[in-house]
């Protein structure tokens, strides 16, 4: 004789599937986001501000790599900028920064390596960098400007990485507290000074020199000093980086003419019979597709 299920028996029936299935799924979450910290958007933010603070206007670009960023910037002629970076993650992390190509604490040329100087983000921990490191105490800030007025053609004669700003996230290899007199840098937060009057002490980014002069293209220059102490901290970085972003800064005419930004669609300074082709680009998109700059994806 069939065993009939009581309406009771049922009830822990369903209650018992439901546990299997939904148990694996809970599991999956959890490991979903220990996989995510992998990703830009769980490790840092960046922003690119002003003096007071407000975000210069990005344009994200799909890159098709999880762990790259790019994005456009739309850069503002003479105006001083910073380098904004949250840590959102639970553990130090290394900074190795460069700007048109060069290495911001040492001014070297720079490959985004672990080994070049960094600066240091404790947990939660966020940090604006203003310019390029002239002393232990000191740096030049950022400002937007013409290249042959930029720091890196100026004094290196360097164009190879001219209008962006990089970021390279690198992670501790054994997580432990920070030591003094090691040769990383954790930085405090500053108040503007005068106008730099000579070089400073070794290691630091050397000053730039040269004339200025008028060029299409957009460049950071070598400006005022600001007070911005440093401490010396150890810190073991692990060879690759867990994250690297890269935004390139062009001037609104140049977003405009690529189809990045939305501008006016009478442009009098357009050439109708000579598309836009910087770098090797070929003619920008119709207004209509101009967020799917050729394979390109580019999100609002």
């Amino acid at each position: 004789m069939k065993n009939k299920l009581k309406p009771n028996n049922y009830f822990y029936l369903l209650i018992t599937l439901i546990a299997l299935f939904a148990v694996p799924q809970l599991m999956a979450g959890h490991d979903n986001v220990s996989y995510g910290d992998r990703y830009a958007g769980n490790i840092i933010d960046i922003d690119i501000v002003n003096n007071y603070g407000r975000q210069f206007k990005q344009y994200p670009v799909n890159s098709n790599q999880y762990n790259i960023e790019r994005a456009y910037l739309e850069a503002k002629d003479g105006q001083a900028y910073g380098i904004k970076v949250r840590n959102k993650s639970n553990q130090r992390i290394g900074l190795v920064i460069a700007v048109d190509g060069r290495n911001i604490i040492s001014g070297k040329k720079s490959h985004l390596k672990s080994k070049e100087r960094m600066y240091i983000l404790n947990p939660y921990q966020r940090s604006t960098y203003k310019g390029w490191r002239s002393s232990r105490n000191k740096v030049n800030e950022f400002y937007f400007t013409d290249v042959p007025d930029s720091y890196a053609d100026r004094t290196f004669g360097d164009r190879s990485a001219m209008g962006v700003i990089a970021v390279a996230v690198f992670k501790e290899k054994n997580g432990q507290w920070y030591r003094e007199n090691e040769p990383r840098y954790d930085e405090y937060s500053g108040r503007k000074r005068s106008k730099s009057k000579s070089g400073e002490s070794g290691g630091a980014a050397p000053q730039s020199k040269g004339a200025y002069e008028a060029d299409a293209e957009p460049g950071t220059g070598y400006g005022d000093d600001r007070y911005s102490p440093t401490r010396r901290v150890h810190f073991d970085a692990q060879k690759k980086p867990a994250m690297q972003h890269f935004i390139k800064y062009e001037w609104k005419a140049s977003l405009c003419e690529m189809g990045i930004a939305r501008c006016s669609r009478y442009n009098k300074n357009r050439n109708r019979f000579w598309p836009y082709q910087r770098n090797g680009q070929y003619a920008p998109p119709p207004p209509g597709n101009r967020y799917k700059h050729y394979g390109i994806g580019i999100f609002k």
